[in-house]
């Protein structure tokens, strides 16, 4: 009997009934696993390609548009007699990169080797940093969020057991007949972030990785294009037993999306779970990624590879000068928009990452925030409109305009304030969009009259125009407190108004005078 079956074995008697169940299910999910007693246990390895114009040990340039195996030097493609040469650039970025996880940078750190064979390593080995990384010992705080919950979001701080300086490895491209070798990113420069196993969930995964992305794009950092490479995540998932026993992990490789994060780590987990319950043993194994989000084998890893790891012999141990810690932790910027959006405007976590990740809709909202008396509440609900009336006007979303920003804030404003109703507004967003409107807000409302009637005399004077040409849609509305033919004359109203009067104010109004001509 095999040791996973004995461990089920020691469930206690209602879990072990209810994974039985489970398993006879053929669809499961991850809140199964879960009531099941079995604990999710993740950490992650990002790899994130540093922004320099050369590669790590080379003057080759870093050119991912470049023809295949165009910018590759002898070294790049492990000619005999070359020697690596350290790129500065690439040292100061993952020192900045150490800073802003809070990490602690040694006075000395060093490279090393280790061994395997890829037909895109030519070299027989990756230099990289096992036992000496140039920061260890950071965390790094974010906010976790439900994606299907606007409103249920909590803070979790993630240990950063190490970054390491390390060279990226060349690029296979497989066909069905042959595989072709491209050596253009073979030594470009990359910092690995490796944390410490305690998400829990594939959100924790998703939300730190979209965290740690905006970190770094805003210092500079890495460019964070997932699609084109730029940033690269492993993941390493377990599950933990009802009994506390720590599972068999299983590595997913080279994830580069945030879709594929969440349902790689999802479609892991539930996978576990289902090896197990059935009395089987998870192989510890590295995975890909497939195409609708599940995971593949690629290898096992029950043999334990012996990397053959070594200092590397031709580079020094390179000590880090104080010189270089003052002027990464001058370069380092902390005002990150989400956060200013989160402790700054109270914005819900999970929009302020949406507007963030997006820099046309950030510069906007920036633009707008800046105007005195909007709250980001306020903003937040005039952006859906704002978004109807570009798109209905065949305009981009959200205006480049920095005059159309303004304009918005101000009329968004003024409806805030009571000063004009919302249709109102809404007419003055299409005047600005779509007819490229210049003036200001407040000489446009007052050479069209537009300001908001709040006078209740005005309004029952308004309103009794309206009775008199809609005599039989008031006798069907009286005695009938839902009617539509209220709504009918409240329409009305605002419409005689020309939308100077809200619609609550308008239907308040409408009620008040159908009371008060029945009790004539």
């Amino acid at each position: 009997m095999s040791a996973a079956l004995h461990r089920l074995q020691g469930i206690h008697g209602f879990q072990k009934h209810f994974v039985r169940r489970l398993c006879d299910r053929r669809q499961l999910s991850v809140a199964d696993v879960e009531k099941s007693g079995f604990q999710p246990k993740i950490g992650l390895e990002i790899h994130a390609q540093l922004p320099s114009k050369s590669k790590l040990f080379s003057r080759a340039p870093v050119d991912e548009n470049a023809p295949p195996n165009s910018a590759v030097s002898f070294f790049d493609c492990g000619s005999p007699g070359t020697l690596p040469v350290l790129n500065k650039q690439c040292v100061l970025l993952a020192i900045k990169a150490g800073l802003v996880l809070n990490c602690e940078v040694p006075s000395r750190c060093r490279f090393d080797r280790k061994h395997y064979f890829y037909a895109d390593m030519p070299m027989g080995y990756q230099i990289t940093q096992q036992d000496h990384p140039i920061a260890k010992n950071g965390y790094f705080d974010f906010y976790v969020y439900d994606f299907d919950k606007k409103n249920s979001w909590y803070e979790k701080r993630l240990e950063i057991e190490r970054v390491q300086l390390e060279m990226d490895s060349g690029k296979t491209i497989h066909d069905v007949n042959r595989s072709l070798i491209d050596l253009n990113r073979a030594g470009v420069a990359l910092a690995e972030i490796v944390t410490g196993p305690t998400l829990t969930s594939a959100a924790e995964a998703v939300c730190f990785v979209e965290q740690l992305r905006l970190l770094f794009i805003h210092n500079r950092i890495c460019e964070g294009e997932m699609h084109r490479g730029n940033l690269r995540v492993d993941a390493n998932v377990s599950l933990t037993h009802p009994d506390g026993m720590n599972g068999t992990r299983t590595e997913i490789k080279n994830i580069n999306s945030f879709r594929f994060i969440q349902s790689a780590i999802q479609s892991e987990i539930v996978r576990h779970f289902k090896v197990i319950s059935s009395g089987e043993e998870v192989i510890k194994e590295t995975r890909g990624v497939a195409f609708d989000g599940s995971t593949v084998s690629m290898r096992d890893k029950e043999v334990e590879v012996d990397y053959r790891m070594m200092p590397e012999p031709n580079l020094p141990v390179l000590r880090i000068r104080s010189e270089w810690l003052e002027d990464a932790k001058k370069s380092l910027s902390l005002d990150i928009p989400h956060l200013r959006y989160i402790q700054k405007f109270q914005m819900n976590p999970s929009l302020a990452i949406h507007i963030a990740k997006d820099e046309k809709l950030r510069r906007f909202v920036d633009r707008c925030l800046a105007m005195e008396g909007l709250t980001a509440d306020h903003l937040m609900l005039w952006l859906g409109e704002l978004k109807k009336v570009c798109q209905n006007s065949g305009k981009s979303y959200p205006p480049e305009s920095d005059l159309v920003a303004d304009r918005f804030a101000k009329a968004i404003c003024f409806e805030a304030t009571g000063k004009i109703t919302k249709l109102v507004c809404i007419d003055l967003l299409r005047a600005y969009v779509s007819e490229n409107e210049r003036q200001e807000v407040e000489k446009l409302v007052e050479a069209g009259a537009l300001w908001r009637i709040t006078s209740s005399d005005e309004m029952t004077k308004l309103l009794e125009a309206v009775f008199q040409a809609n005599a039989a849609t008031v006798a069907k509305a009286r005695g009938k407190p839902e009617s539509k033919h209220k709504n009918k004359l409240r329409n009305a109203l605002i419409e005689k108004s020309n939308k100077r009067i809200s619609v609550d104010d308008a239907a308040n109004c409408v009620a008040a005078l159908l009371v008060e001509t029945v009790d004539k």
